[in-house]
């Protein structure tokens, strides 16, 4: 039961923070589910809830995806993701767990810096970003930050930037969970968990609307960017 209730609140943090910026709930899910759980049943949890996420989110904002820009990246991104389905049920989580580390250190010191990034010139940027990204989301479901770079630099407007990334997030899990389906990812436990963790996504866009009406999000998100970093390190340790 303890189990349970720690899952639930952790999915509800990581679910506020997609509502909230649109992104980040896989980041902040997977780092801490993996202090209770096996990285086999974090990663099929947090996909099927992000799935979730993401169609909840893009019912009201869909008209706003750019979908000629996203077709190129989602095609790589899905010849990726069962390389990264492969290497989670191949190598021990002592071996990947700093490599996830590192990336979440890299991108909450991007997005604490911001960096101004050149525009998009060249369709080989799309294949690397698109492999990059279908390899982390098969293996620990943050392919996030390879697409939020990949909108920087088609630089996208927030509306178009926050509802393509839904759509994004959208197609990619359901080819995640497909892959973490056929690598025979989901269990008893998974399902089970998943259920606990449901009541998280109305609860987190309600209070997420209200965050983003009542804060400042300019401190929010470097106290989330903050946090990545934090939580990136740790796992390096």
């Amino acid at each position: 039961m303890f189990q349970e209730f720690v899952v639930l609140l952790i999915m509800f943090v990581a679910a506020l923070m997609r509502t909230t910026f649109g992104f980040g709930n896989a980041l902040i899910a997977m780092p801490l589910l993996l202090l209770l759980l096996p990285l086999p049943t974090a990663s099929p949890l947090v996909a099927l809830a992000s799935f979730t996420l993401a169609l909840a989110m893009l019912s009201s904002s869909w008209q706003h995806v750019d979908w000629s820009a996203l077709r190129p990246l989602l095609l790589t991104v899905a010849l990726g993701i069962p390389l990264g389905a492969f290497v989670l049920r191949q190598l021990e989580s002592k071996w990947l767990l700093p490599i996830l580390g590192v990336l979440l250190a890299c991108f909450g010191l991007y997005r604490l810096f911001r960096p101004q990034l050149p525009a998009f010139k060249h369709p080989m940027l799309t294949i690397g970003l698109g492999l990059l990204g279908g390899l982390f989301g098969g293996a620990y479901n943050t392919h996030g930050p390879p697409a939020i770079l990949y909108g920087s630099m088609r630089r996208w407007s927030p509306e178009v930037f926050r509802a393509s990334l839904q759509a994004y997030f959208l197609v990619t899990y359901a080819l995640i969970m497909i892959s973490h389906a056929l690598s025979g990812l989901w269990t008893g436990q998974v399902g089970r968990l998943y259920l606990v963790s449901l009541p998280s996504v109305p609860l987190a866009i309600a209070f997420g609307y209200f965050l983003t009406r009542r804060l400042s999000s300019e401190r929010f998100d470097k106290l989330l960017n903050v946090a990545l970093v934090g939580l990136g390190v740790t796992l390096m340790i």
